[in-house]
């Protein structure tokens, strides 16, 4: 069993004698083998308080010999940010290509195991692409000039969270 860390959970105890259920259930008390990792009051509600394992002894009040134990882990729920920044050049030549790769952040920490889905759309709104997408990988595209002195915009979201993006303007530029 595992409990979040500063987060509660409740233990539900069953008491049998002999197989039967007690109604009413006896006096227990609770004891936590770590308090520091996991504390436990006398209900059996437990409290996450640092990352690791405790044991929680559950015992009757006036026969200590009879008892359960239970391990539980504490464990830190991360909460992912991701971001997406694409890198390449501002400018692409009516014509040619240029490469562009999206790097993937969570927290602000690179991760590697990301993917992007790639698109492109002129940033006047207009319908007739002033530049093609010819290559898109999980990380990288490449974009080639077609009409110059027209904006692009290279869009890469990330492919497991739709509402995670970066957009990147491009100028397609005149050959010389």
């Amino acid at each position: 069993m595992s409990v979040p860390l500063n987060d509660i959970a409740q233990l539900n105890i069953t008491v049998t004698d002999n197989g039967t259920a007690m109604n009413p259930i006896p006096a227990l008390t609770f004891l936590s083998s770590n308090s520091t990792i996991l504390s436990v009051d006398n209900t059996g509600k437990m409290m996450g308080i640092s990352p690791g394992t405790a044991t929680i002894t559950c015992q009757m009040a006036y026969n200590a010999s009879v008892k359960a134990t239970i391990s539980i882990t504490v464990v830190e729920t991360i909460n992912h940010v991701y971001t997406i920044a694409i890198t390449g050049s501002t400018s692409v030549k009516m014509g040619l290509s240029q490469s562009y790769v999206a790097h993937f952040y969570d927290n602000g920490n690179e991760v590697f195991d990301k993917s992007a889905i790639w698109s492109l759309r002129n940033q006047d709104g207009t319908t007739t692409l002033y530049a093609t997408l010819t290559v898109s990988t999980r990380n990288g595209a490449t974009v080639k000039g077609v009409t110059m002195n027209k904006n692009v915009i290279l869009k890469a979201v990330l492919s497991d969270n739709s509402t995670v993006f970066d957009e990147f303007i491009i100028q397609v530029k005149g050959i010389i």
